[in-house]
């Protein structure tokens, strides 16, 4: 009797284990599920509205930049030995590049250009400001895509190529860290022979740029087709651009410095 009693106890004992453990499973599996579909359904966060209360609920996103790839860095003026500048552009991409380039003349504004064009094939007294939809064309985009140029390139400054005068460009800016309505970092739509040319306005001084930790005198961004990569934009500045011939002899003087 009393053996059949422990039997009896001992088998009530496994089945609490087991209905526990059922428990358990069923638990973890009921988080796992509310992760996953919190996930699914892009949930962040929540807000404890009550009944009867109107209630203001901003809700901020950040869609990746597939269609453009960033450049900053500085820009200097120099002994460059004629040096080729460029980068390969990748969707949503970021390039750092600090250039050293042979004349930025004193006293006027400079610009930088980005283009997939050769320096030898670009007429520069003919470059022209490009309408937007053309480089919504080019990336083959829509135009009320929230990423296109149409929506982007919102703005307007006016460029300047030796002694030819562009307005009306077609332009926005760059962002500056903490803040968000700096005009810092223009950059704008040209184009040559329907070829797209971005030019940005480099800054004067070499300020904070879109990171808090480093400082920059420029900021553009380039576009990227669809389905593109590695795409080769060549970097000019002004080409009509004079440097005196003091600025010559300072800039070899501090070759001659450096040489030793």
């Amino acid at each position: 009797m009393n053996k059949q009693n422990k039997r009896r106890k001992y088998k009530f004992d496994l089945d609490a284990v087991l209905i526990n453990l059922l428990i358990i499973l069923l638990v973890v599996i009921s988080i796992i599920s509310v992760i996953m579909i919190r996930d699914y359904v892009g949930y962040v966060s929540y807000h404890e509205a009550k009944g009867g209360l109107i209630n203001e609920l901003n809700i901020y996103q950040i869609f990746p930049a597939w269609m453009w790839n960033g450049i900053y860095g500085i820009v200097l003026s120099g002994v460059s030995l004629n040096t080729t500048w460029f980068t390969y552009a990748n969707p949503a991409g970021m390039t750092e590049l600090t250039m050293v380039v042979p004349c930025l003349e004193a006293g006027i504004t400079h610009e930088l250009y980005a283009t997939t064009l050769n320096f030898s094939e670009i007429v520069w007294e003919n470059i022209t400001a490009a309408p937007t939809q053309m480089l919504d064309d080019y990336v083959g985009i829509t135009y009320n895509d929230s990423m296109s140029a149409t929506q982007t390139f919102n703005e307007s400054i006016n460029i300047s190529i030796g002694t030819n005068l562009i307005t009306n460009v077609n332009a926005t800016y760059m962002y500056q860290y903490n803040s968000p309505q700096s005009k810092a970092f223009p950059v704008g739509i040209l184009q040559y022979n329907n070829t797209i040319i971005m030019v940005a306005i480099i800054n004067d001084n070499f300020v904070t740029g879109f990171r808090p930790d480093k400082i920059f005198n420029y900021e553009m961004m380039v576009p990227v087709p669809v389905n593109g990569s590695d795409i080769r934009y060549n970097l000019y500045t002004d080409p009509f651009d004079f440097v005196q011939e003091e600025q010559k002899e300072r800039f070899m003087s501090l070759a001659r410095f450096m040489v030793g």
